[in-house]
């Protein structure tokens, strides 16, 4: 299965056991295109608080809801307010902007 992590490389910056972990900003967020129209999303006040369980709603698996809002512009799940619209694109689109 693959998750937004499969898309970023490796940081050069180390931990003190010397694992380096996925680098987010490598994501390069302006080469997504879409082919399929997103399916838009009203946000509530529990659908924020529990953003992933949305996106597993869209996409069986809440691997995808950071990447889901980054595409959307929002750096986090708490700027979203009750009413905004999330746009859930394609997981064939998401897979084949980053692959």
């Amino acid at each position: 299965m693959n998750s937004r992590y499969n898309y970023m490389k490796e940081s050069s910056v180390q931990d003190q056991n010397g694992y380096c972990f996925p680098d987010p900003l490598s994501l390069n967020m302006m080469q997504f295109r879409m082919s399929t129209v997103p399916t838009p999303s009203r946000q509530t006040s529990n659908s924020i608080r529990k953003f992933w369980t949305e996106a597993y709603s869209y996409y069986n698996t809440c691997e995808w809801d950071d990447l889901v809002l980054s595409l959307n512009g929002v750096p986090h799940k708490n700027l979203l307010t009750p009413d905004s619209v999330v746009l859930f694109p394609a997981v064939t689109d998401i897979v084949a902007s980053f692959s």
